[in-house]
């Protein structure tokens, strides 16, 4: 199975590729979740703030489909 990974921010930096629009094709095992699949990318959970899957607010317990969209935010500041 494929998904697709957009890492915004500070996060885009743990992307293997370097890519100017951050989004990263994947292939995952069956029943991996939304949770597992950061912890197999080796993000810092402690970055990982806002996460969507197919644009839609995500708890992180979901698992993954083929094609299945995830974006993921660190906490974000402004003013």
């Amino acid at each position: 199975m494929k998904v697709y990974i957009k890492l915004y921010a500070g996060l885009a930096n743990y992307m293997p590729d370097k890519k100017s629009d951050n989004l990263w094709a994947i292939d995952i095992e069956p029943n991996t979740t939304v949770y597992s699949l950061i912890k197999k990318l080796n993000l810092p959970l402690e970055k990982v703030k806002i996460i969507f899957l197919n644009n839609r607010h995500s708890n992180g317990d979901e698992v993954l489909k083929d094609k299945d969209r995830i974006g993921i935010f660190p906490l974000i500041a402004g003013g």
